[in-house]
């Protein structure tokens, strides 16, 4: 049942405690990050047994692929430092996604919603104090945006804007199971998303947007689809143009994105005119990745990946000046550069694991599986430490939040 109470004990009080500590650690400490991703893994290990689920089995096997692919490209490298890393990274990244899987699978819904306020509650203040520096140094960030640059928000800037964006569908998606809650809870889902909301369309990198609003426009779709509610795609659509519109008429920092996407995308084909343009530059490290690819079909390694990069740029004769010429900003280009077709076919093999999810949840998880394939198209986001950790902690709990609140949902419509 939706509302049902599980038994807490102290292996689950140690997991909250330390994901916790661990998630505000993300702007003060990698070595805590690291800490609690240690913590999770042992925590994973001894629950082993459960992983053998067949909910978790897609995802499991593309997860354990991907560690085995580091593991071997480490081996093979002669446990060169930069492949050591990957893979003690992507080592805990697995840690906390199979831990968190394993633990909020024992919670209800409100249970699990009162962990999401939690670290919706330090998402909300860590973008407070963020847009606070804004407005004091307005006029710096705002000339700084025209150049492709970014304000501080104390980790990755596209990373926060996807942290936001996840956090945002989350919290939307919790007022369909809002009856399940207390009015104090309400309440406070109603500020932070305020607060989360406002300060994503100010902060926040295009790719956080992109990816929200592609997210959204399935979202409508699906849940139009689940509730033969058709006429939801069209006051969406509206609802989704109001807020741009009014970001765009209320926000300098948006508008100044909004001129700077436009004048990325005017170089675009123009040779030398796309250095320094953030999108025309990623375009063209695509087409050095393809050709990679092309000739390297197993891959070439992480401990090679830039010098290959490198020297590929200077055969294609590449426009780009070196300084701009950056690495592949797109997941799938990454690993394909770096593992050939078997991890693109394993990256592709987890979003199938995600979007088997989506099938048994509610259009809200279809929302977060999207809204990370649109992000990882435009940024690496399983190369850091700070991506790697919220995403962990937080697809896991969207797939319990949301797929056990469809499941009694449906189990009320059938009898």
């Amino acid at each position: 049942m939706l509302g049902s109470k599980r038994r807490i004990n102290a292996l689950d009080l140690v997991f909250y405690a330390v994901t916790l500590v661990g998630f505000t650690a993300l702007w003060y400490s990698p070595a805590i990050v690291s800490l609690a991703s240690v913590t999770c893994l042992l925590l994973s290990l001894y629950q082993w047994k459960s992983f053998k689920s067949s909910s978790f089995r897609h995802v499991g096997i593309s997860l354990s692929g991907i560690v085995v692919l580091f593991l071997l490209d480490m081996i093979f490298s002669g446990f060169e430092s930069q492949t050591s890393a990957k893979f003690l990274l992507i080592v805990g990244f697995v840690g906390v996604f199979g831990a968190s899987y394993y633990y909020y699978g024992k919670l209800d819904c409100t249970l699990i919603f009162k962990y999401l306020i939690v670290i919706a509650g330090i998402v909300a203040l860590v973008n407070s104090i963020s847009i606070f520096n804004y407005f004091l140094n307005k006029d710096h960030f705002d000339a700084l945006l025209l150049q492709s640059k970014h304000i501080p928000v104390g980790i990755h800037h596209i990373h926060f804007g996807v942290l936001n964006g996840l956090i945002i569908i989350l919290l939307l998606g919790s007022f369909f199971v809002a009856n399940t809650f207390s009015k104090s809870l309400k309440v406070i889902t109603i500020i932070f998303l305020l607060i989360i909301f406002t300060s994503f369309h100010i902060l926040s990198s295009r790719t956080g947007l992109i990816a929200f609003y592609g997210a959204s426009v399935l979202m409508l779709v699906v849940y139009a689809i689940q509730k033969r509610q058709f006429k939801v795609v069209i006051l969406g659509l509206l609802t989704m143009g109001i807020s741009l519109a009014a970001s765009y008429s209320l926000s300098s920092s948006f508008q100044n994105k909004v001129a700077n996407s436009l004048e990325d995308m005017s170089s675009w084909g123009k040779g030398e005119e796309i250095n320094f343009k953030s999108m025309g530059m990623r375009i063209e490290a695509a087409r050095i990745c393809v050709y990679i690819i092309g000739q390297h079909p197993l891959g070439v390694g992480a401990a090679y990946q830039d010098s290959a990069m490198a020297a590929t740029y200077d055969k294609l004769n590449s426009v780009l000046l070196e300084e701009n010429r950056i690495g592949p900003h797109n997941q799938f280009l990454e690993y394909g550069v770096r593992y050939g077709w078997v991890g693109i076919i394993l990256l592709v093999y987890f979003f199938f694991g995600l979007f088997l999810w989506a099938g048994d949840s509610s259009f809200s998880m279809w929302g977060i599986a999207v809204f990370i394939l649109i992000a990882i198209l435009f940024e690496s986001l399983l190369e850091r430490q700070a991506s790697l950790y919220f995403m962990a902690l937080l697809i896991p709990l969207s797939y319990h939040f949301f797929a056990r609140w469809h499941v009694n949902e449906v189990s009320k419509n059938t009898n």
